[in-house]
């Protein structure tokens, strides 16, 4: 496993960059497949350490008790404008900007993605979310899954219940983690 945070940053680009060069391979070879691009949002949680690396709109979540911090910022026009102050949070939920991705794989030959590194709770559940599930759900849909949190299965199917109900048409897809001790088994 890796442990160092310079190796495991390392590492996460060289996936990046391998799968990035994998879809522009793909585009070469399937003209009609041309100009595909892809977001990508990658966590690796050993014991209570977390390394992420992030290019697009999926966003990584930290639950921590009760609490829910957002760890990534999307890569898209209304993001930036938010950023930049032009407009607010909540005016981004509906600007057309939200769908305008700005970092993605399959657009250059090299990239370089966001890197953090956060230390965290044993207990503490990680979230990949794509926009199709957290665009149509809010901070209470969080709170409410996590009611489930000790079945991570039932975590993310109350959220992607939450997110259809919403009035989410596009895919809804979650990924969960839980920060365990090494050895337990998970």
């Amino acid at each position: 496993m890796l442990k160092d945070s310079d190796h495991i940053q390392d590492f996460l680009s060289s996936v990046f960059n391998k799968a990035n060069k994998a879809i522009l391979r793909y585009g070469n070879l399937h003209p009609d497949s041309r100009g595909m691009c892809t977001t990508l949002t990658c966590a690796l949680l050993n014991d209570n350490h977390l390394s992420i690396a992030h290019i697009g709109d999926t966003r990584a979540y930290l639950c921590h008790k009760k609490e829910i911090q957002r760890l990534t910022n999307d890569h898209n026009k209304a993001a930036m404008l938010v950023k930049e102050g032009k407009i607010t949070e909540a005016e981004a939920k509906v600007h057309p900007g939200r769908n305008v991705l700005l970092k993605v794989l399959g657009e250059n030959v090299y990239l370089k993605p966001d890197y953090f590194s956060y230390n965290i709770s044993y207990g503490d559940i990680v979230m990949l979310c794509s926009d199709g599930l957290y665009s149509f759900i809010g901070k209470e849909d969080f709170i409410t899954a996590l009611n489930f949190r000790k079945d991570l299965k039932s975590v993310c199917k109350s959220l992607i219940d939450a997110s259809l109900k919403g009035g989410s048409s596009d895919n809804a897809t979650i990924v969960a983690g839980l920060s365990r001790p090494s050895g337990d088994d998970i």
